[in-house]
């Protein structure tokens, strides 16, 4: 589906290059923006996944809740 394009192209486009991506922040529940994540993590199994309650499709990390501070890399 669209999900899986998305995640392709941003996946060609990241990891192509220099830059590398090491993190998923999922912060609200639209299926153009959760659904990827478990096709991300099939590719990259080393990536984390960080969602907000509602979008909690493809997390392996635990839920961010308001006030939280994350520490990434």
């Amino acid at each position: 589906g669209h999900c899986e394009k998305a995640a392709d192209w941003i996946s060609h486009e990241f990891y192509g290059s220099q830059l590398s991506i090491i993190a998923i922040l999922t912060t609200h529940k639209h299926w153009d923006h959760q659904w990827g994540n478990g096709h991300f993590r099939q590719r990259f199994p080393d990536l984390d996944v960080y969602a907000t309650e509602p979008a909690t499709r493809g997390v392996n990390k635990p839920l961010v809740k308001h006030g939280d501070v994350l520490a990434i890399g």
